[in-house]
């Protein structure tokens, strides 16, 4: 029915409805539905050719997406270590510059307490009333101010091995210590005695200078070693500028134990601030014998093995000769056998 009806639209002869089929031949299938197949199929194509363009172009704009993310996230965490970095170098920086401040108000209090009793030896020995020759106050006053220097020459060296055994800072602190509790001793001293004494105890405990110039290298980076060297001596030159005027100026005859007294006490001030600075600010610093770096162990790993290797050679080379010449020896020694039962 369905056939018939549309062969009547597409311009052909209608079939009757009680016209058999007829038989083997195929029927092909109108010009109309040709048509339509056609254009339903067409249709089709395009609309898969479209999806395909706008997949297509959805996947570059998400790639490009991704890229620019991409770029931009590792954008962000190049900035972000570069941060990092600067605020590193920053706080080393700091730290660096906080140590070298501990280390100079060290060196100041060594030559305060050192050089604080220059302007009133001579009084403190006419205190004491070791003489009445005004010659002979240099003399004595003289054995006041080098018992210092002496004691610190004939300890120098031994504090500076126990600073590379046990630390640095652990000799800085004992020598502040020294000037605290030597210097508060020879302000209060009532004797030529006592006074000699504390001096030399207080020098031969004090190995802050050298122990500070060893400490500079391993401290400071290489481009400011020079400045740091340069402060270190301008700090001592300092200290010895401000112990005497100190001692000068605050000498008084109405102190309450020695007239030498309040300098002294000054004196023990700053080297008590010195012991703090040092204690929160100044690093650890121990030296220690280079350690081999990875490069030199595995060139050495590398040599022992090659040594190894050519041993072995060598070994094995004296074997085979060994060897051989013991074949040759037997197979002689098998011929003259059979040479001899021949001739028997």
């Amino acid at each position: 029915l369905l056939e018939a009806q549309h062969g009547a639209s597409c311009g052909r002869p209608r079939r009757p409805l009680d016209a058999a089929p007829q038989r083997g031949r195929s029927r092909a299938a109108p010009p109309c539905w040709r048509s339509m197949r056609a254009g339903t199929h067409g249709a089709q194509r395009g609309r898969r050719v479209h999806q395909e363009t706008a997949t297509r172009a959805e996947h570059a704009a998400d790639a490009d997406s991704g890229q620019l993310a991409g770029s931009s996230y590792h954008h962000n965490l190049e900035a972000k270590d570069v941060e990092q970095q600067q605020t590193i170098d920053r706080n080393a920086r700091r730290s660096t510059q906080l140590a070298l401040a501990a280390l100079l108000l060290a060196l100041f209090a060594n030559a305060f307490a050192m050089a604080n009793p220059f302007p009133y030896a001579p009084f403190l020995v006419i205190s004491y009333g070791l003489t009445d020759d005004s010659r002979a106050v240099g003399f004595y006053a003289g054995f006041v101010l080098s018992s210092f220097m002496v004691g610190r020459g004939l300890s120098s060296f031994h504090l500076g091995l126990l600073s590379d055994k046990h630390g640095r800072k652990a000799v800085i602190q004992l020598g502040l210590v020294s000037c605290v509790v030597f210097q508060l001793a020879f302000g209060v001293s009532p004797t030529f005695g006592l006074s000699l004494t504390a001096r030399f105890l207080m020098g031969f405990f004090n190995a802050i200078v050298g122990v500070a110039k060893a400490m500079l290298p391993e401290m400071c980076p290489p481009d400011q070693q020079a400045a740091a060297m340069s402060a270190i001596a301008g700090m001592w030159g300092a200290g010895q500028i401000a112990g005497p005027a100190a001692g000068g100026l605050l000498w008084s005859e109405s102190a309450p134990v020695t007239p030498w007294f309040w300098p002294n006490l000054l004196g023990v001030a700053i080297a008590l601030a010195g012991i703090a600075a040092v204690h929160v600010y100044l690093p650890e610093s121990k030296s220690s014998p280079p350690k081999k770096t990875e490069e030199l162990l595995s060139v050495e790993m590398a040599s022992a093995r090659e040594n190894a290797d050519a041993a072995n050679t060598r070994g094995g080379d004296s074997d085979g000769g060994s060897g051989a010449d013991c074949n040759r020896s037997n197979q002689g020694g098998g011929g003259d056998d059979d040479g001899g039962g021949d001739g028997g």
